[in-house]
């Protein structure tokens, strides 16, 4: 009867920590509350849905980061071999370039989480020309200072 108490008690409070065990550990709280079993169960199931909706959510940034990666893959292969790029090296610059200019402009972006992907697409492929183009020049600058010096 005691535990029938404790359910109608969590019922009340809808899976909140019921009174008699809130003094307790959180730990014992979880395994000796009679209510706490549903409160678990929704707790991870809520976590489940979280860490599916981040996967989803790598998976399409992954996806985002394509074209910066064939960007830089062409550029490996229409460059002589003297310029020297590491493709993924070069797009995990690229990504992280992407995060800090987003952070930095404290981005809002009004379709929410998934409309940060097509904010990753866009700013990566910006910053992958810019990166190819610093290369560029800092490549041509450091020939012609060897050019001047022989």
């Amino acid at each position: 009867m005691h535990s029938h108490n404790k359910r109608s008690q969590c019922d009340i409070y809808s899976g909140a920590f019921c009174m008699p065990v809130a003094t307790l550990a959180y730990k014992n709280h979880l395994h000796k509350s009679a209510c706490c079993g549903r409160y678990v169960q929704k707790s991870m199931h809520h976590e489940m849905e979280s860490n599916l909706f981040l996967l989803i959510i790598l998976v399409l940034a992954v996806i985002a980061l394509l074209p910066c990666f064939l960007f830089w893959l062409i550029a490996l292969k229409l460059l002589p071999q003297r310029y020297k790029l590491k493709p993924i090296l070069y797009t995990l610059i690229c990504c992280m370039l992407t995060l800090t200019t987003g952070f930095a402009l404290n981005l809002e972006l009004e379709g929410g989480a998934l409309s940060g992907v097509i904010a990753i697409f866009v700013f990566s492929l910006l910053w992958a020309f810019l990166l190819a183009l610093a290369n560029f020049v800092a490549q041509v600058i450091s020939n012609r200072k060897i050019k001047s010096n022989v």
